[in-house]
């Protein structure tokens, strides 16, 4: 004998689940579907940069006794910054002056540096600012450095090597 009402409860229990199914497939697909409209919000940053290079020209030179040396091209500087508050570009001399010392450092020629053609810079070991501005580079630009030495100078000096080290340093304000 088949019992048709346990089948006919099952199959109202299996109807109803199978409606309840349906019923949340229908209510969670009309949350997904796609509007008229859509945006994407795109968020690009751009890395900061400052940034010198130095390309030393004529930093190696014969001195001759009483014979003054005017602006030789020391060397070429490229400057990069992107730094919207601007940028300073400072010197400075490891030898706490402008000065080159022989390599006993007993014996010293003084000399002088200027900047992209200004006027001459007065040289430490603290760094001295010689370029200060509000705004960015649009790329790198060129800057220069030159080099004076007194032709007194180098009078009863002894015969040899006399070296400093310019360092160049740029920062972002």
């Amino acid at each position: 004998r088949i019992d048709i009402t346990g089948a006919h409860n099952m199959n109202k229990l299996t109807l109803k689940k199978l409606s309840a199914i349906a019923l949340f497939g229908l209510a969670s697909t009309t949350n997904i579907q796609a509007g008229t409209t859509g945006s994407v919000v795109i968020t690009g940053t751009i890395s900061e940069v400052v940034s010198v290079s130095v390309t030393a020209n004529q930093n190696s030179f014969s001195i001759t006794p009483g014979v003054a040396i005017d602006d030789q091209n020391l060397a070429s500087l490229s400057i990069n910054s992107n730094d919207a508050d601007g940028y300073t570009v400072s010197l400075s001399s490891s030898r706490n002056g402008s000065k080159l010392a022989n390599t006993a450092d007993d014996e010293y020629l003084t000399y002088s540096v200027s900047y992209n053609g200004g006027s001459d810079v007065s040289l430490s070991t603290t760094p001295t600012v010689v370029e200060s501005t509000s705004t960015q580079t649009s790329g790198a630009i060129s800057r220069g450095l030159t080099l004076d030495i007194s032709g007194t100078e180098s009078v009863g000096k002894s015969a040899e090597a006399y070296t400093d080290t310019v360092t160049v340093t740029i920062a972002g304000k």
